[in-house]
C-alpha cells in the first residue's frame, strides 16, 4: 500500500511566489504522480482534499484528513521560565510569504516592547537592517533545535504568525498555544 503524505501543499504556495515555469512543472509532476499513484493520501484538511481533487483528479475517497500535530509533553507552559511580559514571539522562515516586515513595521515606533525572531532564510540581511532602521528592540535567531523552542516560546507574552498563507494549521501557531501564547 502507498501511502502519501503531506503537510502542506507546494502548488498552493507558489500562486504567491514567483517561481519560474520550470520549478512549477516540477511541482506538478511529483504532486500529481505522488497523489494520483497512491492508494491513500493524508492531508491535513478538507481544503486540501478538494484542491487535490480538482488540481489532479484525484479521487476524494482516497483522501484522509489527518491534522497537523504536535507533542504536548515538550510544548506546554512552563512556569519555571522567566516570561518577559512585552516580549513578541515570531517563528518562520524569513520568506516573503511570512511577511516579517509586516511585523516589523507593526513594530515600528513602539518603544516598550521587545521582539523575538526565530528563523532563518533569504530576508536576514534585509530584517536586520530594518529593525536597525525602526529601532525596534529584538533578537534575532537562527533555526534553534525543537527540544529549545519550547523555551522561547514559553519565554513570551504573544507570538505573532502574519503570514499570507499557510497548509492546514501551522504547526508554530499549535506550538505557540500549547505554551500558553
Amino acid at each position: 500500500t502507498y501511502v502519501a503524505r503531506g503537510g502542506y501543499l507546494p502548488s498552493a504556495f507558489l500562486a504567491g511566489q514567483n517561481a519560474g515555469p520550470i520549478v512549477r512543472g516540477v511541482i506538478y509532476l511529483e504532486e500529481r504522480l505522488s497523489f494520483r499513484s497512491a492508494d491513500i493520501f493524508c492531508v491535513p484538511s478538507q481544503t486540501e482534499i478538494d484542491y487535490l481533487s480538482r488540481r489532479y483528479r484525484v479521487e476524494t475517497g482516497k483522501g484522509r484528513v489527518c491534522p497537523n500535530w504536535i507533542d504536548t509533553d515538550v510544548f506546554k507552559p512552563d512556569p519555571s521560565v522567566e516570561k518577559k511580559p512585552r516580549r513578541i514571539c515570531f517563528v518562520g522562515r524569513f520568506e516573503a510569504q511570512k511577511q516579517p516586515f509586516l511585523l516589523l513595521d507593526a513594530l515600528r515606533g513602539l518603544e516598550d516592547v521587545e521582539l523575538l525572531m526565530i528563523g532563518g532564510g533569504p530576508l536576514r540581511k534585509e530584517i536586520d537592517t530594518r529593525i536597525r532602521e525602526y529601532g525596534i528592540a529584538a533578537t534575532v535567531l537562527d533555526r534553534v533545535d525543537n527540544e529549545d523552542l519550547p523555551h522561547h516560546l514559553n519565554s513570551s507574552a504573544l507570538y505573532v504568525l502574519p503570514t499570507l498563507y499557510e497548509g492546514g494549521s501551522p504547526k508554530t501557531l499549535l506550538e505557540a498555544m500549547a505554551c500558553g501564547l
